[in-house]
């Protein structure tokens, strides 16, 4: 029997000294201490106060059973290396494994194998692990109540990795997760510790659950893997900093609502956010949105320290390109925009820039930044210059619409546009076209997936580029010309 006293009871005086385990309301338990003075309980893991009305039962501790958090680990790879193990404990405990793996006292796995460890409290204790073939538990010593902080698991290629941990057997007092590998975590987001403040974790997790149910407190959540996370933005933590979901999310809601101090946000999914980017938080950074989303505004009204928009789905973005933010380095838009502007005016730090709609781009492509790797403008989009003026790092050039690009001068391709599409009005002569496609093929290897596609008012290739057609074709370049 582990009996639980109802409050306020006549407080024994030991509690005064030594921890108690406690419930607030229908909470779940943790470790407090009693002040009698102020007749206030004290939690061990973030300080906070508990009037006695407060707290519905108390167990003493020798009352109270072992609360154990089992992390159980899977090999990997080929089991020869050695994954990291940091957490923070309120208070002195010890770790036990069982199965197949072993502690070390180094990060190469060679000192002092063995099944036990002890850590103390308060700083960030190291353990490193080796999990050679199987399987193998972690035991910690009332570590549901005592971890504060899972501060890292790191693995590698061939390092034991976390296999099937619940949300809902993590720690009750976790402040901070961090775990990087290919692990399995699942559960539902309101299993989450009400401390949790922050959370990262990559792998093949399948978390779920509704946004609303994030702690409330949380400044950071990261999560890779097969997500599938619901909810309306507006419900987000109000202190929110950095929001980064992988999976197949359904999120709604308007940007307006999203949280005022947000800097990051990155949600991949199904997911139908609506509202205009004059809405968008001042400080964010980084807006990456896949999905059915219905984004409006003009661009002057981007934030100005965003340096990657990225936003799929049916919108209707307007503005000149000229007012883009000086700093932005990706911008990335689909759907029906009627973006205008000279590409002259592009931002100098830009390396990615795709837009669809009914675009009405204008300008010389020599005038294009010097770092863009990837370029794609359809719409009535008027472009010209001469081919060989494209940025050296361009790895991908599409460029449809009323565009009268009308030249080449033979170049060194140092860098392979994998993907180079030409048409509209475009219109090298055949010589040009012809020159182009033998400096491909003299320049560069191709392989399958690659693309060249040069039509439009383009002139038609003649038997001077067979040999290179053939070449590149041989290598599996698909090549298609008038």
């Amino acid at each position: 029997m582990n009996p639980w006293y109802s409050t306020p009871n006549t407080m024994p005086a030991p509690l005064t000294d030594y921890n108690v385990r406690i419930r607030y309301w229908f909470g779940k338990p943790f470790l407090a201490r009693y002040d009698a003075d102020n007749e206030v309980w004290i939690s061990n893991s973030n300080g906070l106060t508990y009037p006695v009305w407060s707290i519905s039962r108390f167990q003493l501790p020798e009352d109270f059973p072992v609360t154990s958090f089992v992390l159980p680990l899977s090999s990997s790879g080929d089991g020869s290396e050695v994954s990291t193990l940091q957490l923070t404990f309120s208070a002195a405990t010890s770790l036990k494994i069982s199965g197949t793996g072993l502690f070390y006292d180094d990060a190469a796995g060679t000192i002092n194998p063995g099944n036990v460890r002890f850590a103390d409290s308060g700083s960030i204790q190291t353990f490193y692990i080796r999990v050679p073939s199987g399987s193998c538990t972690i035991n910690i010593v009332n570590g549901l109540d005592l971890i504060t902080q899972f501060n890292e698991f790191s693995t590698e290629t061939n390092s034991p990795a976390i296999g099937d941990l619940l949300l809902s057997n993590l720690p009750v007092n976790l402040t901070y997760f961090r775990c990087i590998g290919s692990n399995t975590i699942t559960g539902n987001i309101s299993n989450f510790s009400i401390n949790l403040l922050l959370f990262l974790c990559y792998g093949s997790n399948t978390i779920t659950g509704n946004i609303s149910n994030l702690p409330i407190n949380v400044t950071y959540f990261e999560c890779g893997g097969y997500n599938t996370i619901t909810g309306d933005i507006s419900n987000l933590p109000v202190n929110l900093t950095f929001f980064l979901c992988g999976g197949y999310n359904t999120i709604t809601g308007d940007i307006s609502n999203l949280p005022v101090n947000l800097t990051y946000f990155r949600c991949y999914g199904s997911n139908t956010i609506t509202g205009d980017i004059s809405n968008l938080p001042v400080n964010v950074t980084y807006f990456e949105c896949t999905g059915s989303n219905t984004i409006t505004g003009d661009i002057t009204n981007l934030p100005v320290n965003l340096y990657y928009f990225y936003c799929t789905g049916s919108n209707t973005i307007t503005g000149d390109i000229s007012n883009l933010p000086i700093n932005l380095t990706v911008f990335y838009c689909a759907g029906s925009n009627t973006i205008t502007g000279n590409i002259s005016n592009l931002p100098v730090n830009l390396t990615f820039f795709l837009c669809v709609g009914s675009n009405t781009i204008t300008g010389d492509i020599s005038n294009l930044p010097v770092n863009l790797y990837y370029f794609y403008c359809v719409g009535s989009n008027t472009i010209t210059g001469d081919i060989s003026n494209l940025p050296i790092n361009v790895t991908y050039f599409e460029c449809g619409g009323s565009n009268t690009i009308n030249s080449y001068t033979s170049r060194f391709w140092s860098t392979k546009p994998v993907t180079f599409i030409l048409d509209g009005l475009s219109s090298l002569s055949s010589t040009d076209v012809d020159q182009l496609l033998i400096d491909f093929d003299t320049d560069l290897t191709w392989s399958a997936g690659n693309k060249i596609t040069i039509t439009g008012n383009c002139g038609a290739r003649t038997a001077a580029s067979d040999a290179a057609v053939a070449n590149m074709e041989s290598e599996g370049a698909e090549i298609s010309t008038n």
